[in-house]
């Protein structure tokens, strides 16, 4: 227990370290964020009116900067709410273990149907900024300049990174009912909790593709099972489908962390990014080596 909490201090004091965000701490101008904040989209996606700007009253952060602050302060308890979810989940399927399964039919359709129309909404409304700024600006602006900060997207990041944690609710379900949980399930969890919480608080400019793919596919993918959840079993055609979409979407986003990679690595342009790669790999080693001497 003891080698477990010198790991865990460990990992903190080297967060800290690197925590500095010195690429946001220069960004005091709006230089890297993209001027689009909100226009009407129609009912066909890629079409975007340049004469009604729609965004609804609450679709704001009013304190932007604070708001960034605090994420930058905390950010890394999202290893803490990672660390607490792995403890929890092996409780409950120890209590489980002697125990029948739950049944939670009506609780897991309203679940899974609840973050589909999340999801829906969350796309709609931030699939507008990708387009513009894909279409507008280029691809160096959409992977290096950030989205408006008192834009629409900005809250539908807000919302979406609070959904991460919401998320971590699939693995209660799974548990509840003795479901086979595999670790790439809750080791996706975590790790995408993460990186929403680091790329959130450092306004990470590639984010914009990942925040879109992923509320795609999860409005396709909870909407699945919200319909098994209701007795409805789709057609194997289309439980593939969904696999290869999601599948899609790793591609898309090795792809763009490809690119933005070559960007900073190959480039003096600006840009507002994710960790800076020595440091990163430097932390991941630290954390690798301390673990194998517990």
């Amino acid at each position: 227990m003891a080698s477990f909490s010198t790991f865990l201090t460990t990992v903190y004091r080297r967060l800290e370290e690197i925590n500095h965000f010195e690429v946001y701490a220069n960004n005091t101008t709006h230089s890297l964020h993209n001027d689009y904040v909100h226009k009407f989209v129609a009912l066909i996606l890629w079409r975007i009116s340049r004469k009604k700007k729609f965004a609804l009253p609450f679709e704001k952060i009013d304190d932007h900067i604070g708001s960034t602050l605090v994420l930058q302060r905390i950010w890394y308890h999202s290893i803490s709410i990672s660390i607490v979810y792995f403890i929890l989940i092996k409780l409950i399927q120890r209590f489980m273990q002697n125990r029948p399964p739950f049944q939670l039919k009506t609780p897991l359709l309203v679940w899974n149907a609840s973050l589909s129309i999340f999801s829906f909404f969350g796309f709609i409304r931030f699939f507008e900024e990708l387009v513009y700024s894909y279409t507008q600006l280029g691809l160096y602006h959409s992977l290096c300049y950030t989205i408006h900060t008192n834009g629409a997207a900005a809250f539908w990041s807000l919302l979406f990174a609070i959904s991460k944690i919401v998320e971590l609710g699939d693995t209660l379900f799974i548990v509840l009912r003795k479901k086979p949980l595999i670790f790439l399930h809750y080791y996706h969890h975590v790790a995408v909790l993460i990186l929403t919480a680091h790329s959130g608080a450092e306004h990470a400019a590639s984010g914009r593709f990942f925040v879109c793919m992923n509320f795609f596919v999860h409005f396709i993918m909870y909407a699945y099972y919200a319909c098994t959840a209701y007795g409805v079993r789709p057609s194997r055609s289309i439980a593939m489908s969904l696999t290869t979409l999601q599948i899609i979407q790793m591609i898309g986003g090795v792809t763009v962390t490809s690119l933005v990679y070559n960007i900073k690595t190959r480039t003096d342009l600006p840009y507002v990014l994710l960790f800076d790669p020595l440091s990163a790999n430097r932390f991941c080693h630290i954390v690798i080596a301390e673990a194998v001497e517990l």
